[in-house]
């Protein structure tokens, strides 16, 4: 009796063992947080302000994921381990065309991973040492370079001082816009005697601009040869209405490209009252043309 009840436990055994190599223990992970990531500019640069929406985490080169901000994640290490943190926007401020910005630089942090613990990361990023600023008009002078369209727009942009006005800084750049009188059409154009020569190898192309509009806004280039014959109006997007100060990235290159012969490019903002909106408030800043 005894030698089939040291048999049974014995199989017991044999059967518990199996099943910890078939169903082995869940692994802890380790977490990592991330509120936001900063942006830290110089002069030349203009504006720290931003619109970063999402981290792309590596931890030793492998793309954990791409997540939206603040955001707490869980990863499958433990131990020392170097992350990279690419910062991530929104394309022309659509969520479904997400990527990290390719002006910005990495934010890199060597880190100790523990089991079901937390580290959180305070990644900052600035621009890359090669990135080219064709212009930064950030309102703050006496002038700026946009000129009213040579016909058809009937109205101008002004630069605001009132506080309530101005997104930072002290001025800003606005624009009103009045059905009854007949102020309907508004368009700038960068500086006519200042084309500017953009990659039109596929490179990136980047309009960055803060603004806050009770009216939807046009963006996008107007195409010269290299000899400055006109070759066309190519609009990139239509901003929608935004009640509070909002930033966007408008991407250039695909109209870049499809501008057959262009060699030369002045960027262009407007609208059109159209609906019969009484009233139409336009305002603008930290406006940059930005490529390698």
């Amino acid at each position: 009796m005894k030698k089939l009840y040291y048999c049974f436990v014995f199989i017991i055994a044999i059967l518990i063992s199996s099943c910890e190599i078939y169903n082995p223990k869940e692994p802890i992970p380790s977490y990592i947080r991330i509120n936001k990531i900063d942006l830290t500019t110089v002069s030349a640069e203009g504006s720290n302000s931003h619109k970063i929406t999402d981290a792309w985490v590596y931890v030793d080169e492998e793309l954990i994921g791409c997540f939206e901000l603040p955001v707490k994640f869980p990863v499958l290490k433990n131990g020392f381990h170097r992350l990279k943190v690419r910062a991530g926007i929104k394309v022309n401020g659509i969520s479904a065309t997400r990527s990290p910005y390719p002006f910005y630089t990495d934010y890199n942090q060597d880190i100790t991973l523990v089991e079901g613990q937390v580290i959180t990361v305070a990644p900052t990023v600035k621009y890359i040492s090669n990135v080219q600023f064709s212009f930064i008009e950030d309102f703050e002078g006496t002038g700026h370079i946009f000129y009213p369209r040579p016909s058809g727009s009937d109205t101008v942009l002004k630069i605001t001082t009132i506080p309530s006005q101005v997104f930072e800084g002290s001025g800003s750049g606005i624009v009103g816009l009045s059905y009854a009188d007949t102020i309907r059409f508004f368009e700038m154009v960068s500086d006519p005697n200042t084309r500017y020569i953009l990659p039109a190898s596929g490179s990136p192309v980047f309009l960055e601009i803060n603004y806050k509009c009770d009216y939807p806004v046009t963006i996008g280039l107007y195409a010269y040869s290299a000899s400055n014959v006109y070759l066309g109006q190519y609009t990139a997007i239509q901003v929608n209405t935004s009640a509070n100060w909002n930033k966007m990235y408008v991407y250039l290159s695909p109209i870049i490209t499809s501008s057959i012969g262009g060699n030369k490019f002045s960027v262009f903002i407007g609208t059109l009252n159209n609906t019969g909106q009484s009233t139409a408030t336009l305002q603008f800043d930290n406006i940059k043309l930005v490529h390698f």
